[in-house]
């Protein structure tokens, strides 16, 4: 992650002019900058959504209330462990300001 910071420091700031040049090569660019430097928590609202549907179907059964926990925390957990061992964005930021450099 440092590599990442040294980098944004030798370049300082980036502007939106330089983002919307590099956006006929890569459109989704502005997205991981602001996943890589992005300090605002992301919420998980689509496995929330699964996990709500599933402690529903869960109660429809008569399931015992660890089963609906389970069901409600387990979509969301994984959500949350994709999105932050997810190196994607990382890589490309340092694509895009390698390509500033």
């Amino acid at each position: 992650m440092t590599e990442v910071y040294k980098k944004k420091q030798q370049l300082g700031a980036i502007t939106a002019e330089e983002v919307e040049k590099y956006k006929e090569i890569d459109p989704k660019v502005a997205k991981y900058l602001n996943r890589t430097f992005s300090t605002k928590y992301l919420w998980p609202w689509k496995s929330l959504f699964v996990g709500a549907n599933l402690f529903g179907f869960a109660h429809l059964f008569n399931l015992n209330y660890s089963f609906r926990i389970g069901f409600l925390i387990v979509p969301i957990l994984f959500e949350n462990t994709v999105k932050w061992c997810d190196k994607k964005p990382y890589f490309k930021s340092i694509e895009f300001m390698d390509w500033l450099i």
